[in-house]
């Protein structure tokens, strides 16, 4: 009997608690019956954690409405602890820009993204946890929110909705990641960052992922969160070349990050970017343009015990066909990175 009595008193609290968040619900938005159906579905069957991250907490409830169309998102605590603190944190960000963050989530939870979260049939190990990602959005927001940056634009281009748009979620979670571990190393690394995807082209062709102003001279990053089978095409692909050829052509200072997550660890990832600027460096009529457009480019490179000059593209090419010369300084500006 007496155990009857208690499974009818935790029946008896959960239904309270239910019509507790359901009130909450509806005074924060008329919208809130399919709200209220997916909470009481969700509390039949709790993860761990849930309901009393949840019970009385409205912060808790505002992170669940935001994660309210994804049924197993919602139902993950340390997304919904990581939502609270993001909308606590940045309300005003979100009071002037509704929906980007849904959008955001809509791209990374998709078939094609497949994000990991707890209860989640993700398989995307080349970018962060969900939880992970929302607590890097607050830290990019933390630091540049206030600052005449542009970090808007990085969430609106995560957020683009449409066709092959969706991976710009998977990139910018990716770059947002990578920033964050450049910053820990880098004292001076957030203060440099000056321009979120930015234009540097005078006719807007192409945009840079950031733009920093290192010892007063600019430089300019692009982060690829691409798997092997990308990078293998990626110096025959017209897309990629010519974006390469803007950055030749910008002559400015300027990096490439390779995702060493989606590519078999840091060592295969440098090895495996670095041949493939090899490869682009030895076709004769991309080689041929390179120095036409900036052949100081290809001064006092370090190669070995030496440092070279290299005099033109068939001296190039010749050079490429060495195995070791993908070790270089020409390579400097490949840079591989794993998320944390």
């Amino acid at each position: 009997m007496q155990l009857i009595k208690n499974i009818m008193q935790s029946r008896i609290l959960r239904n309270l608690f239910v019509i507790f968040a359901c009130c909450l619900l509806q005074c924060l938005h008329a919208r809130s019956q399919c709200i209220i159906e997916a909470l009481a579905k969700d509390l039949q069957n709790p993860p761990a954690g849930f309901d009393d991250f949840l019970k009385g907490n409205s912060e808790g409830m505002m992170a669940y409405k935001k994660l309210v169309g994804n049924p197993q998102v919602r139902r993950d605590v340390d997304a919904l602890k990581a939502t609270s603190k993001l909308l606590k944190d940045h309300a005003d960000y979100f009071k002037d820009y509704p929906g980007h963050f849904e959008k955001i989530l809509k791209n990374l939870v998709s078939q094609e993204v497949k994000v990991r979260c707890n209860g989640c049939s993700g398989r995307n190990f080349g970018i962060p946890k969900l939880d992970q990602i929302i607590d890097d959005m607050d830290w990019v927001l933390a630091n540049f929110k206030d600052k005449n940056v542009s970090v808007h634009k990085l969430f609106t281009e995560m957020g683009t909705q449409g066709g092959y748009n969706v991976y710009k979620a998977d990139g910018g979670a990716f770059m947002i990641n990578a920033i964050r571990q450049q910053a820990a190393a880098d004292a001076n690394y957030v203060k440099s960052i000056q321009k979120f995807e930015y234009k540097f082209l005078d006719d807007g062709s192409f945009e840079a992922d950031l733009y920093r102003l290192v010892d007063d001279k600019m430089q300019l990053s692009e982060f690829k969160s691409l798997g092997e089978s990308r990078w293998y095409n990626f110096s025959t692909d017209a897309q990629s070349v010519k974006q390469f050829l803007a950055y030749f052509k910008n002559k400015q200072k300027f990096e490439y990050f390779a995702n060493a997550s989606k590519l078999g660890g840091v060592d295969k990832a440098k090895q495996l970017v670095r041949g493939q600027f090899v490869k682009l460096f030895k076709d004769k009529d991309t080689g041929a343009q390179l120095f036409k457009i900036n052949a100081s480019f290809f001064k006092n490179i370090k190669y070995g015990d030496k440092t070279i000059n290299i005099a033109d593209a068939e001296e190039l090419a010749k050079l490429c066909e060495e195995a070791a010369f993908a070790n270089s300084s020409l390579f400097n500006f490949v840079n591989v990175i794993e998320i944390k």
